[in-house]
């Protein structure tokens, strides 16, 4: 038996992060308005030994990339190809498209 599969994607979605009312918005993404800054963890050498921890605020955001614009050379598609060949699962398979996933 073969089973041939195809997806095709003429619109690219862009990856979208949830909002922070959102169920889904990770945690490590809320930014503290101010952060204790304590000097002596950074080293126990002078002069880091010799500050008293210090606030600091923070003036950081996480922003969306900008949506993909639609164009041939948008486009999205994959397939996949399975068999039971003497005995075996073969299979293979092909994406073309976008890997959402954020990288850091």
């Amino acid at each position: 038996m073969m089973v041939l599969e195809g997806v095709f994607l003429p619109i690219a979605g862009s990856f979208r992060l949830p909002t922070e009312e959102e169920r889904w918005y990770p945690p490590l993404l809320r930014i503290p308005q101010e952060v204790i800054v304590d000097p002596g963890l950074l080293s126990d050498e002078p002069p880091f030994n010799r500050l008293s921890p210090f606030p600091v605020t923070t003036n950081l955001t996480v922003s969306e990339g900008e949506a993909l614009s639609i164009s041939a050379n948008h486009l999205q598609w994959a397939g996949q190809w399975s068999a039971f060949v003497g005995g075996f699962d073969v299979d293979l398979s092909y994406f073309d498209g976008y890997d959402t996933i954020p990288h850091g």
